[in-house]
């Protein structure tokens, strides 16, 4: 059963089971107060008794003989002939109006009243089943005098038996009947405009529900009703939101994922070919002289390490998936740390010909680090201004700003730089600047979205500039760019203690 149909039965229910008991109800009080009250009451109002009913009524059009008589006795007139009466009227003493019958005249004459009507002004009686009524009214100075008679054998025209039921019990019937109409025709209204507000947000979340499952993830829910429909209306609208946030990054992930996949499967197999070249060499005899097999065996070594550095970072961006990257921060002052981190890497920076610019003040700025995973970071800056560069030898400047809670930590190199709308995507899983793929060596990308992790995880922020971002007023330095190109800068801004 539909939910228009429930909230109209269930109204139409509300009105007639409470009807019905109260109808069943008044039967059962009428029929047992019939003979003690009902019965009187009603032969109080009988017409062969009628005396009641007709002086009430001659009472209420006195007041319309003051101005116009005429029409008042004429009205008068037909409603008393309704209920058996004939009218005589006088006025001042002389006869005004009168429609009685010689039956009536003879009725007169046996209740012998001639006297009576002569010296009463209000008179009531009742003789053999006849009935006789007499009343007097001075309005404005006139006298008016009405005398109604009902003989035994009337029964009146066109109506008869109980003024109760005649007049009463219709007026009950048609007050009943209009009020249970009133009452159904705003059942129908209000239930229309009920189900009105609860089918339409239903079928607003059925057509949300079908686009979702076609696929659709981008219609907004529009006329969205304020009430509690309407809540959930909108907590379907966020929960399509993030369903197609979710859905977003599960597609950029498998496209990750892919990338990955790609990259590894390349940068596997080129030193895994170059390997095999080599050792193909050493074992044919390429390589015929002491001389050459040492700078084989140097290339292999080489390659290995490559190989090496790969799974490194595939290790680490594992754990980053996981959720299981750890850091164990201690106080450090900045000057020492970066001191410690070249004289560590200064073998490396002798082998691949590069020159460090330190510019870190000598002390006076401490902040908590994980000196292995934060060496980690510094040394992937460095990789990439080699593995990118475009000359013999690499420039790399470090240096430093200080604000008011945080420092920004800058590594300036001379590289070709990154293009400007790549510049946020750097920090992405597996993301590579060369897209071709088309220079061994150059990494899986994963390297600066690990480093993002690892400062995330010392609750700081990192981001990229192009040429030198050391520059109060934004502009760049060029002392740096020993290169073809604009160079680029990794900031990163950890907080102070």
């Amino acid at each position: 059963m539909t939910i228009r149909r429930k909230l109209h039965l269930s109204n139409i229910l509300m009105i007639v089971i409470p009807v019905c008991i109260i109808m069943l109800t008044g039967m059962l009080c009428i029929t047992f107060l019939r003979n003690h009250y009902f019965d009187s009451l009603e032969d109080m109002f009988e017409y062969d008794n009628g005396l009641y009913s007709a002086q009430s009524l001659t009472f209420s059009y006195w007041g319309d003989f003051e101005d116009d008589p005429e029409t008042a006795v004429a009205g008068l007139q037909g409603e008393l002939a309704g209920m058996g009466f004939h009218v005589y009227v006088e006025k001042d003493g002389r006869r005004f109006s009168s429609n009685l019958t010689e039956e009536d005249e003879e009725c007169l004459e046996q209740m012998d009243v001639r006297e009576s009507l002569e010296r009463c002004d209000s008179l009531t009686l009742t003789s053999g089943g006849s009935s006789l009524l007499l009343q007097s009214q001075e309005i404005n100075g006139t006298v008016w005098k009405l005398i109604a008679v009902r003989p035994a054998s009337e029964d009146g025209e066109g109506f008869s038996g109980s003024y109760l039921r005649s007049y009463f019990l219709l007026l009950f019937g048609i007050l009943g009947s209009v009020t249970l109409g009133i009452i159904v025709v705003t059942n129908f209204f209000l239930t229309h405009w009920v189900s009105h507000s609860i089918l339409k947000p239903l079928k607003l979340l059925q057509e949300g529900a079908s686009r979702i499952e076609e696929g659709d993830l981008d219609t907004e829910f529009t006329d969205i009703p304020k009430n509690e429909i309407g809540e959930v209306c909108r907590d379907f609208d966020n929960m399509r939101e993030r369903l197609k946030e979710a859905t977003l990054a599960r597609i950029q992930y498998e496209n990750y994922r892919r990338e990955l996949l790609a990259g590894i499967s390349h940068d596997l197999r080129t030193p895994l070919t170059s390997i095999k070249g080599y050792t193909d060499g050493l074992i044919e005899g390429i390589a015929d002289t002491e001389e050459k097999r040492q700078r084989y065996y140097r290339a292999i070594r080489l390659r290995a390490g490559d190989m090496e550095a790969l799974a490194d970072n595939l290790s680490s961006f594992t754990r980053l998936e996981t959720e299981e990257l750890r850091v164990s921060p201690v106080e450090w002052d900045l000057s020492e740390f970066v001191k410690r981190l070249l004289e560590d890497y200064s073998v490396e920076a002798e082998k691949k010909n590069i020159l460090f610019l330190n510019e870190v003040p000598e002390k006076g700025i401490r902040l908590l680090l994980d000196e292995t995973e934060m060496k980690r970071v510094f040394q992937n800056f460095f990789e990439n201004s080699v593995k990118y560069r475009t000359s013999a030898q690499s420039v790399i400047r470090l240096w430093c700003r200080r604000q008011e809670d945080a420092v920004e930590i800058g590594v300036s190199g001379d590289g070709p730089g990154v293009p400007e709308e790549e510049l946020t995507q750097i920090f992405e899983s597996f993301y590579r600047g060369d897209r071709s793929r088309t220079q061994a060596g150059n990494g899986s990308g994963l390297g600066l979205a690990v480093a993002k992790r690892i400062v995330e995880a010392h609750g700081g922020t990192i981001w990229a500039v192009n040429g030198d971002g050391s520059r109060k007023d934004g502009q760049e330095r060029r002392t740096c760019n020993h290169g073809n190109g604009q160079g680029l800068t990794i900031i990163i801004r950890l907080p102070l203690l």
